[in-house]
Protein backbone atom coordinates (compact mmCIF):
# COMPACT_ATOMS: atom_id res chain seq x y z
CA UNK A 1 0.00 0.00 0.00
CA UNK A 2 1.42 3.36 -0.98
CA UNK A 3 0.91 6.79 0.59
CA UNK A 4 -1.94 7.79 -1.73
CA UNK A 5 -3.83 4.55 -1.13
CA UNK A 6 -3.39 5.09 2.61
CA UNK A 7 -4.73 8.65 2.39
CA UNK A 8 -7.68 7.42 0.34
CA UNK A 9 -8.52 4.86 3.04
CA UNK A 10 -8.03 7.42 5.81
CA UNK A 11 -10.51 9.80 4.17
CA UNK A 12 -12.96 6.92 3.77
CA UNK A 13 -12.61 6.16 7.50
CA UNK A 14 -13.17 9.87 8.21
CA UNK A 15 -16.41 9.71 6.21
CA UNK A 16 -17.55 6.65 8.18
CA UNK A 17 -16.80 8.42 11.44
CA UNK A 18 -18.64 11.52 10.18
CA UNK A 19 -21.73 9.43 9.38
CA UNK A 20 -21.84 8.12 12.95
CA UNK A 21 -21.11 11.60 14.30
CA UNK A 22 -23.85 13.10 12.15
CA UNK A 23 -26.36 10.45 13.18
CA UNK A 24 -25.52 11.07 16.84
CA UNK A 25 -26.53 14.73 16.37
CA UNK A 26 -30.07 13.85 15.30
CA UNK A 27 -32.76 15.37 17.48
CA UNK A 28 -34.91 12.23 17.38
CA UNK A 29 -34.14 8.69 18.56
CA UNK A 30 -32.57 6.45 15.91
CA UNK A 31 -35.76 4.35 15.87
CA UNK A 32 -37.77 7.44 14.82
CA UNK A 33 -35.31 8.76 12.25
CA UNK A 34 -37.12 9.40 8.95
CA UNK A 35 -36.58 6.76 6.26
CA UNK A 36 -35.39 9.54 3.93
CA UNK A 37 -32.27 9.95 6.04
CA UNK A 38 -31.60 6.20 6.09
CA UNK A 39 -31.92 5.92 2.30
CA UNK A 40 -29.54 8.85 1.87
CA UNK A 41 -27.04 7.40 4.36
CA UNK A 42 -27.11 4.05 2.53
CA UNK A 43 -26.55 5.88 -0.78
CA UNK A 44 -23.74 7.98 0.66
CA UNK A 45 -21.93 5.03 2.23
CA UNK A 46 -22.22 2.76 -0.81
CA UNK A 47 -21.17 5.40 -3.31
CA UNK A 48 -18.28 6.55 -1.14
CA UNK A 49 -17.20 2.90 -0.70
CA UNK A 50 -17.30 2.35 -4.45
CA UNK A 51 -15.30 5.50 -5.10
CA UNK A 52 -12.81 4.51 -2.43
CA UNK A 53 -12.28 1.15 -4.13
CA UNK A 54 -11.90 2.80 -7.56
CA UNK A 55 -9.42 5.33 -6.16
CA UNK A 56 -7.50 2.62 -4.32
CA UNK A 57 -6.99 0.69 -7.56
CA UNK A 58 -6.03 3.87 -9.40
CA UNK A 59 -3.44 4.89 -6.80
CA UNK A 60 -1.92 1.41 -6.93
CA UNK A 61 -0.86 1.87 -10.54
CA UNK A 62 -0.73 5.64 -11.19
CA UNK A 63 2.48 7.41 -11.99
CA UNK A 64 2.66 10.02 -9.23
CA UNK A 65 5.64 12.18 -10.15
CA UNK A 66 3.90 14.53 -12.57
CA UNK A 67 1.82 17.68 -12.39
CA UNK A 68 -1.50 16.24 -13.67
CA UNK A 69 -1.41 13.57 -10.95
CA UNK A 70 -0.67 16.14 -8.25
CA UNK A 71 -3.49 18.41 -9.42
CA UNK A 72 -5.82 15.42 -9.63
CA UNK A 73 -4.88 14.33 -6.14
CA UNK A 74 -5.70 17.77 -4.70
CA UNK A 75 -9.04 17.77 -6.52
CA UNK A 76 -9.71 14.22 -5.31
CA UNK A 77 -8.84 15.05 -1.71
CA UNK A 78 -11.22 18.03 -1.94
CA UNK A 79 -13.95 15.64 -3.01
CA UNK A 80 -13.16 13.28 -0.12
CA UNK A 81 -13.43 16.17 2.33
CA UNK A 82 -16.82 17.16 0.88
CA UNK A 83 -18.01 13.56 1.37
CA UNK A 84 -17.03 13.70 5.04
CA UNK A 85 -18.77 17.06 5.46
CA UNK A 86 -21.90 15.66 3.80
CA UNK A 87 -21.87 12.71 6.21
CA UNK A 88 -21.47 15.06 9.19
CA UNK A 89 -24.37 17.20 7.88
CA UNK A 90 -26.88 14.32 7.80
CA UNK A 91 -29.08 15.95 10.50
CA UNK A 92 -29.47 18.89 8.11
CA UNK A 93 -30.40 16.70 5.17
CA UNK A 94 -30.65 19.53 2.62
CA UNK A 95 -27.06 20.52 3.38
CA UNK A 96 -26.02 16.87 3.16
CA UNK A 97 -27.61 16.55 -0.30
CA UNK A 98 -25.87 19.72 -1.44
CA UNK A 99 -22.46 18.64 -0.13
CA UNK A 100 -22.78 15.13 -1.61
CA UNK A 101 -23.70 16.65 -4.97
CA UNK A 102 -20.71 18.97 -4.67
CA UNK A 103 -18.43 16.02 -3.86
CA UNK A 104 -19.65 14.15 -6.93
CA UNK A 105 -19.22 17.28 -9.05
CA UNK A 106 -15.62 17.66 -7.88
CA UNK A 107 -14.99 13.96 -8.56
CA UNK A 108 -16.38 14.41 -12.06
CA UNK A 109 -14.02 17.34 -12.64
CA UNK A 110 -11.17 15.05 -11.51
CA UNK A 111 -12.21 12.45 -14.10
CA UNK A 112 -12.46 15.06 -16.85
CA UNK A 113 -9.00 16.47 -15.99
CA UNK A 114 -7.55 12.95 -16.07
CA UNK A 115 -9.06 12.13 -19.43
CA UNK A 116 -8.01 15.46 -20.95
CA UNK A 117 -4.40 14.94 -19.89
CA UNK A 118 -4.41 11.47 -21.46
CA UNK A 119 -6.06 12.56 -24.71
CA UNK A 120 -9.30 10.60 -24.34
CA UNK A 121 -11.50 8.61 -22.03
CA UNK A 122 -11.53 4.88 -21.47
CA UNK A 123 -14.78 2.98 -20.95
CA UNK A 124 -14.92 3.24 -17.15
CA UNK A 125 -14.38 7.01 -17.25
CA UNK A 126 -17.33 7.41 -19.61
CA UNK A 127 -19.49 5.32 -17.29
CA UNK A 128 -18.30 7.31 -14.24
CA UNK A 129 -19.11 10.61 -15.89
CA UNK A 130 -22.56 9.38 -16.93
CA UNK A 131 -23.47 7.91 -13.55
CA UNK A 132 -22.08 10.95 -11.74
CA UNK A 133 -24.29 13.26 -13.80
CA UNK A 134 -27.32 11.12 -12.91
CA UNK A 135 -26.33 11.13 -9.21
CA UNK A 136 -25.98 14.91 -9.25
CA UNK A 137 -29.39 15.33 -10.90
CA UNK A 138 -31.03 12.97 -8.38
CA UNK A 139 -29.43 14.76 -5.44
CA UNK A 140 -30.53 18.10 -6.88
CA UNK A 141 -34.09 16.74 -7.16
CA UNK A 142 -33.98 15.59 -3.52
CA UNK A 143 -32.53 18.95 -2.48
CA UNK A 144 -35.36 20.76 -4.29
CA UNK A 145 -37.98 18.60 -2.53
CA UNK A 146 -36.82 20.13 0.78
CA UNK A 147 -38.42 17.56 3.04
CA UNK A 148 -37.51 14.74 5.42
CA UNK A 149 -41.15 13.90 6.06
CA UNK A 150 -42.62 10.70 4.57
CA UNK A 151 -42.61 11.58 0.89
CA UNK A 152 -42.85 8.99 -1.86
CA UNK A 153 -41.25 11.23 -4.48
CA UNK A 154 -38.13 11.87 -2.37
CA UNK A 155 -37.96 8.19 -1.47
CA UNK A 156 -38.18 7.37 -5.17
CA UNK A 157 -35.44 9.83 -6.11
CA UNK A 158 -33.11 8.60 -3.37
CA UNK A 159 -34.08 4.98 -4.04
CA UNK A 160 -33.16 5.42 -7.71
CA UNK A 161 -29.77 6.82 -6.66
CA UNK A 162 -29.26 3.88 -4.29
CA UNK A 163 -30.21 1.33 -6.98
CA UNK A 164 -27.85 2.99 -9.46
CA UNK A 165 -24.99 2.71 -6.95
CA UNK A 166 -25.73 -0.98 -6.39
CA UNK A 167 -25.91 -1.61 -10.16
CA UNK A 168 -22.69 0.34 -10.67
CA UNK A 169 -20.93 -1.75 -8.01
CA UNK A 170 -22.19 -5.01 -9.52
CA UNK A 171 -21.27 -4.19 -13.10
CA UNK A 172 -18.09 -2.13 -12.66
CA UNK A 173 -14.57 -3.33 -12.00
CA UNK A 174 -14.49 -1.68 -8.58
CA UNK A 175 -15.12 -5.00 -6.91
CA UNK A 176 -13.59 -7.64 -9.20
CA UNK A 177 -14.82 -10.40 -6.87
CA UNK A 178 -18.43 -9.54 -7.79
CA UNK A 179 -17.71 -10.02 -11.51
CA UNK A 180 -16.76 -13.67 -11.14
Amino acid sequence: MNLFQSLNLAFFALTLAAVFGGLSKLQVPISRTPITIWIFVAFLLLLRLKMCMDDYQYFGTAKTKNRPFKIGFIVGASSWLLWALSAWAVPSIQTAYFLAGSAISVSTIWIVVALLTKGGAYREQKVWIGTNVVFIMLLWAAFRRNTVQPDGVTWGVLGAALLLVVADMLFSKSVPELAE
